[in-house]
């Protein structure tokens, strides 16, 4: 059997890392039909908060 592939390999990280993300929200879209929620891995934190998200209350 061959090994996993990179993107297999990627997605089982994620899942094991899947409770370690933080909420981040924003009140605008910041393009039409844009996301106003997101999971985001604390080490990128703080470059949402520069891009105007904030964390969820």
């Amino acid at each position: 059997m061959a090994g996993l592939t990179k993107e297999q390999r990627a997605q089982r990280e994620a899942e094991k890392n899947a409770g370690d993300l933080v909420v981040m929200v924003r009140d605008a879209p910041e393009f039409p039909g844009g996301p106003l929620s997101a999971d985001v891995h604390p080490d990128e934190v703080d470059n949402w908060l520069a891009l105007d998200w904030r964390l969820e209350d």
